[in-house]
C-alpha cells in the first residue's frame, strides 16, 4: 500500500515538473551575455519569462548550431550568417522562422576620420565584429572604392573596444544598440550610419545593408516543437512596448514572417556571396 501511494505521489510529481518543462523556450544566443543579441533576447524573456537563455559563442555560430542539432526542441537568435558559402558549418541544419529586429550599423572611430579620408585610397583599418556578419559586408563594400581598406575580425565588440580607444583601428562598425553608448560613454565619433533595407548614398557610394537578427529552428524539430517555440516568440513580441523598446535601444522592428521573410532572407544570402567568393 505505501509502495503504491509513493509510486502515486512520484508519477504526479514527474508529471508536474513535464508540465512545467512544457512550457519553457531555449533560446540559443552565438555570443556572450551583455552582448547586442542577449539585449534583444532579455527584452523578450522580461515579456515572456518562460524564455530560457543559453549562451554558446565560439566557431561563427557552429556551437550553437551544435547545440540545435542535440536538442532539436531549442531555438537560436541571430543574424543569418549561415548564409555565407565560408561558414564554418556546412549545409547547416536550420531553418528561418521569423525576423524580428534590424539593428542600424554605426561607423564610430577615436581619430578625426572623415567619409572622403574612409575613400581616398590611403590604407583604413576598419574592424567589425567577426566574418559573414552584416558589419563585415559593409567593410566589404567600401573596399570596393577603397582597395586599401583592411576589414578585421575582432571577435566581438568587447575586443575591439580597446582597439579603437588606442587607435589600432581607423574605424569600427558596430551595431547601434551598442555604438549609441559607445558615443555616450567612451565620446568616440560617428561617422555614418546605415540603416536596414535603406541604402546610404554618398556621391557614387551606395552602401546596403539587409542585415537583420530572427528566430531560428532545426530543420528536424518536429511541427508541435516550431508551434511552441513560435508560441512563446509571439508571446514575447505581443506587448505594445515591445517595439517601443527597441527603438529606445537603437534597433528597428521588423516583424517578417512567410514569404516576405523567405524574399528578405534570399537578398541578404545574394548580397552576402556576391562579397564572398
Amino acid at each position: 500500500m505505501k509502495k503504491t501511494i509513493a509510486a502515486t505521489l512520484l508519477a504526479a510529481s514527474m508529471s508536474t515538473a513535464f508540465a512545467a518543462d512544457a512550457n519553457v523556450c531555449n533560446i540559443v544566443i552565438d555570443y556572450p551575455a551583455g552582448g547586442t543579441s542577449d539585449q534583444y533576447v532579455r527584452l523578450l524573456q522580461k515579456n515572456n519569462p518562460n524564455i530560457q537563455i543559453e549562451y554558446r559563442p565560439g566557431g561563427g555560430g557552429a556551437l550553437a548550431i551544435h547545440q540545435l542539432n542535440e536538442n532539436k526542441n531549442y531555438a537560436w537568435f541571430g543574424s543569418p550568417v549561415f548564409a555565407l558559402s565560408n561558414s564554418p558549418v556546412k549545409d547547416p541544419p536550420v531553418e528561418l522562422v521569423r525576423i524580428l529586429v534590424g539593428a542600424p550599423i554605426l561607423a564610430v572611430t577615436n581619430k578625426n576620420i572623415t567619409w572622403e579620408q574612409i575613400l581616398s585610397g590611403k590604407k583604413i583599418n576598419i574592424g567589425v565584429p567577426a566574418i559573414g556578419t552584416s558589419h563585415q559586408l559593409i567593410g566589404l563594400q567600401l573596399k570596393e572604392h577603397n582597395p586599401n581598406i583592411e576589414v578585421i575580425p575582432t571577435s566581438g565588440d568587447n575586443k575591439a573596444l580597446p582597439m579603437v580607444m588606442n587607435g589600432d583601428l581607423d574605424v569600427y562598425l558596430i551595431s547601434a544598440t551598442a555604438g549609441l553608448k559607445w558615443v555616450d560613454d567612451f565620446k568616440v565619433q560617428n561617422i555614418f550610419t546605415v540603416t536596414y533595407n535603406k541604402p546610404l548614398i554618398k556621391g557614387k557610394v551606395e552602401l546596403n545593408y539587409l542585415g537583420f537578427n530572427g528566430i531560428f529552428v532545426h530543420k528536424d524539430a518536429t511541427p508541435e516543437q516550431k508551434a511552441h517555440l513560435m508560441a512563446c516568440v509571439e508571446t514575447a513580441t505581443t506587448p505594445k512596448d515591445w517595439q517601443e523598446t527597441l527603438k529606445k535601444m537603437g534597433a528597428e522592428p521588423i516583424d517578417l514572417t512567410g514569404a516576405e521573410k523567405d524574399k528578405a532572407f534570399a537578398k541578404f544570402v545574394q548580397l552576402l556571396r556576391k562579397y564572398n567568393q
